[in-house]
């Protein structure tokens, strides 16, 4: 344990709270009550272009504005408060990535220690599209003091772009942890057969594979329910599903709650049996996840992005290649199977947890690589 490292001057962090609610924008909450508990002074700039989860990616004439009124306003508080040092979320969307430049750009003018924080892949495919793009990552990247990924696998996607030497490898946490079940309500959960979605309901992320999956599974067998959680991302969207599953005669079978939070959420995650996370996107390091091993939940998955560093397939659940939804519902079924296995896979995600995601590894993690860059300042 590192002792607290105060610091008066502002650590300024480029990001986004929620809303909308994605992994970026809590990651941007849990780093700024870190770095509270390490006595950090620190001053969020936000980058706020989308408010809800459907504008995320679509150009809008104000996002434009808001751009450009971003650059002043970091310019502005680079001026004014003379920050020590900045936390900047760098993205991989097109236009945001040129506004990334453009910050980078202005805090390297002010001489500021900047930590790039990635929560995201495709810097290699931004630095390819062409010469405007590759001098870009590689400036973004070079004026860095320090690079943050989540995990080993992802820096893969950024190694030509920064040596390793400068990149630290910090898993994410949660901004708010649960109340670990005991033994035996763990091992009542396993023997349970409930299979848990958790996720915004975006076909992207799998929603329409998983109602597919319940659908097929309750055709062969009605011993399982199958829950889903999450925010509809358009009017109406529950019910379109709700109605597919009463056509095919298994509401009893198939739930939908909406979205949850807090004590509801980890009511619903507690007891569960199994999360599948079936999400197409290259995912870094899905928080859906980490909150599913909090809870002593195996997770069968798609093997994107960063997801392979996180589950030991067959130990603390289960990969599947990404697309193959047929073996992905005989993953489920052969979880399901053995009481047996979900037992020792819950306790093996329990230990994934407390040995990479835990607050305490986050804030340990974040306090060391700050106390470096304070170190060589002086």
């Amino acid at each position: 344990m590192i002792s607290m490292l105060e610091d008066k001057t502002p650590t300024v962090v480029i990001s986004q709270l929620p809303p909308p609610t994605h992994g970026s924008t809590v990651m941007t909450k849990v780093l700024l009550d870190t770095l509270v508990e390490l006595q950090n002074n620190a001053h969020l700039v936000d980058r706020r272009f989308s408010s809800t989860i459907d504008q995320v990616g679509k150009f809008q004439w104000s996002k434009v504005s808001a751009a450009v009124h971003l650059v002043l306003r970091l310019t502005q508080t680079c001026y004014r408060l003379k920050p020590s040092k900045a936390i900047f979320f760098a993205t991989t969307r097109v236009p945001s990535f040129l506004v990334d430049w453009l910050l980078a750009e202005t805090l390297n003018f002010f001489k500021i220690p900047t930590v790039l924080y990635l929560h995201s892949q495709g810097f290699r495919d931004l630095r390819d599209r062409n010469p405007l793009f590759r001098t870009a990552a590689r400036r973004l990247f070079s004026n860095a003091s320090r690079v943050v990924c989540l995990s080993p696998r992802l820096y893969d996607d950024v190694s030509s772009l920064v040596e390793k030497e400068k990149v630290t490898f910090v898993a994410n946490a949660l901004l708010s942890e649960p109340n670990f079940p005991d033994q035996g309500k763990a091992e009542f959960a396993a023997q349970q057969r409930r299979v848990l979605f958790l996720s915004n309901l975006l076909p992207e992320k799998g929603i329409d594979t998983f109602v597919d999956l319940a659908i097929k599974y309750c055709h062969d067998s009605l011993d399982t329910v199958f829950d889903i959680v999450g925010p509809a991302t358009y009017e109406f969207q529950i019910e379109k599903y709700r109605e597919r599953v009463r056509s095919a005669g298994y509401e009893r079978n198939i739930f939908f709650h909406g979205a949850q939070a807090g004590e509801q959420k980890w009511n619903i995650l507690n007891s569960s049996s199994l999360l599948v996370f079936p999400s197409m996107l290259n995912e870094a390091q899905p928080l859906t996840i980490v909150e599913a091993f909090a809870c002593g939940v195996p997770v069968i998955a798609y093997a994107n992005g960063g997801i392979p560093d996180m589950i030991d397939s067959g130990t603390n659940g289960v990969l599947v290649e990404p697309g193959d939804s047929a073996g992905l519902l005989q993953a489920v079924k052969g979880a399901l199977a053995s009481t047996e296995w979900r037992l020792s896979a819950g306790r093996a995600a329990s230990h994934s947890y407390e040995l990479n995601y835990s607050r305490s590894r986050f804030r340990d993690a974040w306090g060391e690589l700050l106390g470096q860059i304070r170190v060589e300042r002086r």
